[in-house]
């Protein structure tokens, strides 16, 4: 059974690029990407997420929470140098780019930005920029992410 689903043209031509340089059709490429993404997070939640950080505060600068903003996830914690620090945990960095919360700090599962819309970003599984050179065979490609 196919559906259609409203995506954007640049996502349409991504797409079509992949599906062309994998020579399958656009579905199978799509559960492709779902598989890897599915199986390459180690929280397939938020909240397992969340629960997550809240035992291991103390790797990323901070001694205590001092607040949990109740249905969300944000958080007003206290660093190391007994400052608060808003912070907004999301999956993807590109995610806080919906959100309209003021924060100092987000801190996001996966992604590849350093800041986003003036607010610095710790990503802890980063996304993969320019890979090393690949030999095989005394052939040599570079690859780019």
């Amino acid at each position: 059974m196919k559906t259609t689903i409203p995506i954007s043209k640049e996502v349409r031509n991504k797409l079509r690029i992949y599906s062309a340089y994998l020579g399958k059709p656009y579905d199978e490429v799509l559960e492709d990407f779902m598989y890897v993404f599915e199986n390459s997070l180690p929280f397939k939640t938020k909240s397992s997420f969340a629960n997550w950080f809240e035992k291991n505060i103390k790797y990323f600068g901070f001694k205590k929470i001092i607040k949990k903003v109740r249905n969300s996830f944000d958080y007003i914690l206290l660093s190391t140098n007994n400052k608060e620090v808003k912070v907004k945990l999301v999956l993807i960095d590109r995610d806080f780019e919906k959100y309209k919360t003021k924060v100092d700090l987000v801190i996001s599962l996966f992604g590849t930005k350093s800041k986003i819309n003036g607010t610095k970003v710790i990503n802890i599984l980063k996304g993969v920029g320019e890979l090393p050179p690949i030999e095989i065979g005394g052939f040599r490609a570079h690859r780019h992410g």
